[in-house]
């Protein structure tokens, strides 16, 4: 449910792209509109009320897809900046989320040095 989230507002956003560029736009102009743009307590808060998971879980889903520094943009499609979460509708649309699903599944050794929660590594 929390992909579903953020898949929803990347789809959303990305037609409203495509309507402000067939107006006319061009694409440099509408830049600022390709970014999603989330309060980061709100976008939890949204997620849990609307699929009714646990603050806990949704918290450390949405942290792990935060990206720190990590050159894998796929994996880690959000970013941080003081308490916003920000990241282009293409990089969760065009994820097929293999890697980060199967993290619950790899043993520590295998996930490429990326810090799990423990309970995620059982």
């Amino acid at each position: 449910m929390v992909i579903a989230f953020f898949y929803y507002y990347a789809m959303i956003r990305s037609i409203c792209v495509r309507i402000t560029t067939l107006l006319g736009v061009e694409y440099i102009e509408n830049a600022e509109e390709c970014i999603m743009l989330f309060d980061k307590e709100k976008c939890m808060q949204d997620i849990m009320k609307l699929s009714g998971i646990r603050e806990q879980k949704v918290r450390d889903i949405v942290e792990y897809f935060i990206n720190r520094g990590n050159a894998n943009f796929l994996e880690f499609p959000l970013f941080e900046v003081e308490n916003k979460l920000i990241t282009i509708p293409s990089l969760i649309m065009v994820n097929d989320w293999q890697f980060p699903m199967s993290c619950y599944f790899f043993p520590a050794d295998l996930q490429r040095g990326r810090e799990y929660p423990k309970k995620w590594q059982s």
